[in-house]
């Protein structure tokens, strides 16, 4: 373990007494300290930024389930710890799999990566505790109100 001592530790204590000054320096023998002198500091070159792109929620629980399923990991809390999420994020995205068969098929049909952010998980789980024909009137009223005009 190495330790650092400020100067003057060894030093005997008549030594080390003489090194601490009687009298604070008066205002007027303190130098301001801001700087008189100008840096130029390299600029950070700008990354091109490409659109955002989101993972489809449908693709994504198909994808997770798959891992449970081929026993990649054994349950939704392995998957949980694996990925870095909560085991309750892992459940609402899984419970997006219960939806109507022409729910998924729509939400399918937005492609994968999508350019927009919505419909997401939080927004599709409204949708999963509908009956069917429910869940496809309230699927195509979300989507109206997230696709730009």
């Amino acid at each position: 373990m190495v330790t650092t001592r400020s100067p003057g530790t060894n030093l005997p204590l008549l030594q080390r007494q003489a090194l601490i000054p009687s009298t604070p320096p008066s205002r007027s023998a303190i130098k301001p300290r801001t700087f008189s002198d100008t840096f130029d500091l390299p600029r950070r070159e700008k990354k091109l930024t490409s659109a955002r792109q989101y993972c489809n929620p449908i693709v994504l629980a198909q994808a997770w389930q798959h891992r449970i399923d081929s026993g990649e990991s054994a349950s939704g809390a392995d998957l949980a710890d694996k990925l870095g999420v909560t085991r309750a994020h892992v459940t609402q995205v899984l419970r997006l799999l219960t939806m109507a068969p022409e729910v998924k098929a729509k939400v399918l049909a937005l492609g994968d990566p999508m350019k927009n952010k919505r419909p997401g998980v939080h927004t599709l789980l409204g949708v999963c505790k509908l009956s069917g024909k429910e869940q496809i009137s309230k699927l195509e009223e979300i989507l109206r109100s997230v696709t730009p005009k």
